[in-house]
């Protein structure tokens, strides 16, 4: 037990006096995390986890000496809630630290959908910034993004501030968190592959180079299948179709010139349209299939080969384009 550690971890502690739990709790943190381990603590509500859990991070990260750039703190949790007791802990803790010791800075963060008014799937981009000029945009990000570092803000203050401002929320707490200690986030951006590659380089942090609190992990298993779960439905269909059919006619009228050939793009697009409804039907008919089945076994799920899935795509395509070898110009 690292006495002396313990004991400065006070500074980063939101409470007066530490209960018991909480003392053994940070001691064996710092313990761990000192030694680049983990530790899984399994205790009851309210005997204040959350706050042992930050004191202990945060005395290893600005202890740390197994790298030599301060680790980041990932703090991931389910429940929104969770969220504003991290950014309040915080405040708390830093409403202690003395004189001299930097604050601690943390970005709270979540779903882009939760943060933008409108985002287009299909371009990538939110309308939160409407025809705002690029000059003016990028000081009201910065403007923002100074006041996110000066105190620990609530992802619903974010949120306001920015719809008030006209300024993304989103994208400028993507581009603070990598200056900030603390980042709160779901466990998607850890946990789910495609989150994780598509969200952490993009704000500057490491995975690597990172101590992660993971809250209530006992739902983790279920978040992360949710997280990794597609569904395939008739509407998934007619929404693709209806896409497709958009992006074909935007193509066409920009190719409307009989003379020339049909371009590439055109005819990907017009070949994708023809596969996509040729696989509707029949995998909506497997899909059925299965589902009788597994209402026949009385379970909650049934386990499907990779394979079987991927012979009803090569099955239904089968041939497709084949078809309209004929009208294909070379």
């Amino acid at each position: 037990m690292r006495e002396g550690a313990v004991r400065n971890s006070g500074i980063f502690f939101a409470h007066e006096v530490a209960r018991k739990s909480q003392y053994e709790m940070i001691s064996d943190g710092i313990d761990i995390l000192t030694e680049g381990g983990f530790l899984l603590a399994a205790a009851p509500t309210g005997i204040g986890k959350t706050a042992a859990a930050l004191a202990s991070a945060l005395q290893a990260s600005f202890d740390n000496n197994l790298a030599t750039e301060k680790p980041k703190i990932i703090f991931m949790t389910g429940r929104q809630s969770q969220h504003r007791i991290v950014v309040d802990t915080v405040r708390q803790i830093n409403s202690r630290i003395p004189k001299g010791i930097p604050k601690i800075t943390l970005i709270d963060i979540i779903g882009r959908e939760g943060m933008c008014e409108y985002v287009d799937r299909s371009t990538g981009k939110c309308s939160c910034e409407g025809d705002v000029v690029e000059e003016t945009r990028k000081a009201r990000r910065s403007d923002l993004r100074k006041k996110l570092l000066e105190e620990p803000q609530h992802v619903d203050w974010n949120v306001k501030y920015g719809k008030s401002r006209k300024v993304c929320s989103w994208a400028t707490a993507r581009m603070t968190a990598g200056h900030a200690d603390i980042l709160v986030c779901d466990y998607n951006h850890v946990f789910v592959e495609s989150v994780r590659e598509a969200s952490l380089p993009a704000m500057g942090i490491e995975l690597e180079n990172s101590i992660l609190i993971v809250d209530e992990a006992h739902n983790l298993p279920d978040r992360i299948r949710s997280g990794l779960e597609r569904r395939v439905t008739d509407d998934v269909f007619k929404r693709a179709l209806d896409n497709i059919a958009e992006y074909k006619g935007n193509l066409e009228k920009a190719n409307s010139n009989p003379d020339l050939p049909e371009s590439g793009q055109l005819r990907d697009v017009r070949h994708l349209e023809m596969q996509v409804k040729s696989l509707q039907i029949p995998m909506m008919n497997w899909l059925k299939e299965r589902k009788k089945e597994n209402e026949m076994t009385k379970g909650d799920d049934m386990r499907v080969p990779t394979q079987d899935f991927l012979d009803v795509f090569s099955k239904a395509t089968e041939g497709v384009l084949e078809e309209d070898d004929g009208d294909d110009i070379s």
